[in-house]
Formats: structure tokens, sequence, C-alpha cells
């Protein structure tokens, strides 16, 4: 059964090598990569607690060895949140509730020589209301450090494709 299951992952491997599958932080034909790219990037100041947390989260991913003193690219990013009710009880006493996080942003190059990135990317963590305040406290701010973290996630992938994309096209002319 184990020699099955290795079998299949080679296999597996070898498809996905001749489909011509590359890793998004490899390098592309150029000689660049979209890791190097995201180094390029300054994060702007992003107002409130919920802003300081989300670029923290963002510099771990765009620049872990450092800021660049030489960016070429700027992110401005917004962050909005809403909490809603859920789980009613009969004494329209709520025991869970969602957290939404939105962060809109705009990656925009300082040279202008690229055409600016714009959208938004939506995070829902749910958390349980607890009868003790401070336990409802803890488990919101759990809910928002995840709901922050998944946004931080899902803009460094974006904005890494955007720049595979970049790279490819100016290694095509």
């Amino acid at each position: 059964m184990l020699l099955l299951k290795r079998a299949a992952v080679l296999v597996f491997l070898a498809a996905l090598g001749g489909c011509g599958f590359e890793p998004l932080h490899g390098r592309v034909a150029g000689g660049s990569s979209t890791s190097v790219e995201l180094a390029q990037v300054r994060i702007e100041i992003i107002r409130d607690r919920n802003g300081q947390v989300l670029r923290n989260f963002l510099l771990d991913r765009f620049s872990p060895r450092g800021v660049s003193r030489d960016p070429q690219w700027s992110l401005e990013v917004r962050v909005n949140e809403s909490i809603t009710s859920l789980g009613v009880q009969k004494t329209s006493e709520a025991t869970r509730a969602n957290l939404l996080m939105t962060g809109s942003f705009v990656l925009v190059p300082i040279d202008g020589e690229e055409e600016p990135l714009s959208g938004s990317i939506k995070a829902v963590s749910s958390f349980d209301i607890q009868r003790s305040d401070f336990g409802t406290l803890s488990a919101e701010k759990d809910a928002r450090t995840r709901a922050l973290r998944q946004i931080a996630e899902d803009l460094t992938a974006r904005i890494s494709v955007y720049f595979r994309l970049v790279l490819e096209r100016g290694s095509a002319s």
C-alpha cells in the first residue's frame, strides 16, 4: 500500500513538471523572482491598531530580511472592520459573532512605468461571546488577528501573481 502511494506521488510530480508548472516565487526566464520584487515594495503606514498589526504581517511576508533602501513600489492599504452577532438565544443574547475585516489596497510603481494594481480583500473570522467580558475580548482579539493574518496572506499572494505577470511580460519583450 505504501509503495503504491509513493508511486502515485512520483507520477503526480512527473506530470506536474511536464505541464509547465513553476513555483510562484521561483525564477522567471529573465532571472528575477517575485520574492525579489516583493522586497522592493514600501508598505505605507496604515492607521489605527489594526493597520499596525496588518503592516507588521505584510512586512514579515514582503521583506523578511529588512526594508529596501531603494523601493520601486508603494503599497497603501486601508482596513475596515465590522462585527455581526450570530447564534442568538431566546433571551436575545448573542453567543457567537462574525468579524468581517476588509482591506482595500493600491500598489503604485514609484517610477510610473507599470500599471497600478488595486482591489480589496475580505476575511471573516468567528468568535464566541462568553459570559465573561475578558473571555469575549480575548476571543475577539484572536479573531481580529486571524482575519488580519488572512488579509496579509491573500494580499501577498495577489501581489506576487501580479509581479509574476509583470516579470513574464518584461522578459518576453
